[in-house]
């Protein structure tokens, strides 16, 4: 946010559609992309999150695979990271037509 805030949202969905809401923990970093683009996932105290497959790595947004630790369950969560300072610089806006093309319709 805006003012340094960070909101967190912890939802787990059974098999049922039924959802119940937890707090996640502390976020932990994660290693940097290749663009310099930073980012962290939530993972208990003394767990250290694993990246598993990287999926998109651009200037100013990355998707990962990541291995975590949620009250004590290991899990696979996928990570995000936009970042929108970045995306504003005008030097990388000129690139997105390159980096990340559009596909013509059929």
């Amino acid at each position: 946010m805006r003012s340094g805030t960070r909101r967190t949202l912890g939802v787990v969905f059974s098999k049922e559609t039924e959802e119940r809401h937890f707090a996640p923990p502390d976020r932990q970093m994660l290693p940097v992309g290749s663009w310099g683009v930073k980012g962290g996932i939530a993972c208990d105290p003394g767990g250290t999150p694993r990246l598993s497959m990287k999926l998109e790595d651009a200037p100013f947004y990355r998707r990962s695979l990541v291995e975590t630790i949620v009250h004590g369950d290991q899990l696979a969560m996928v990570h995000e990271t936009l970042d929108c300072n970045r995306l504003a610089n005008p030097v990388v806006r000129m690139m997105l037509p390159f980096r990340m093309p559009r596909r013509a319709r059929r």
